[in-house]
């Protein structure tokens, strides 16, 4: 093999740098005008240590299970959006596109966060301060 693994570095590096870049894709119009088309998993991020792994809304700490846990509640993407309203409306479609992709995941860990709200509530009726948090 001609300039063994060493040679390939560089190629490592471009394609690395390439795949962290947001997905956007350029079109055409008739008129010849460009329309730049966002991938949607571009408007998702996901950092491990950070929310628990969990993808959240580009830019923000909102994961996909806070939108999922509104939606199962009843809020719509409207109302979501007029509660966020410097926030695009796309990162709650993709949010909930997520979410509907992995229902199954996504609900099983907020029933999981569910009952250890409710495991915590028992230890603790008056809350979690600063003498007993080293407890929980």
């Amino acid at each position: 093999m001609r300039g063994g693994w060493r040679s390939r570095i560089p190629l490592v590096a471009t394609l690395v740098a390439t795949l962290a870049r947001p997905r956007v894709l350029m079109s055409y119009n008739a008129d010849m005008s460009a329309t730049a088309t966002v991938q949607i998993a571009s408007l998702l991020v996901t950092r491990p240590g950070y929310r628990s792994g969990r993808p959240c809304l580009r830019g923000t700490g909102i994961t996909v299970h806070s939108v999922a846990a509104a939606h199962l509640l009843g809020a719509t993407t409207e109302q979501m959006c007029a509660s966020n309203p410097d926030l695009d409306p796309s990162l709650f479609h993709a949010a909930l596109a997520h979410y509907f992709a992995n229902r199954a995941q996504v609900e099983a860990e907020l029933d999981a966060d569910r009952c250890e709200g409710e495991r915590l509530a028992v230890l603790f009726p008056d809350g979690i301060t600063d003498e007993n948090f080293t407890e929980a």
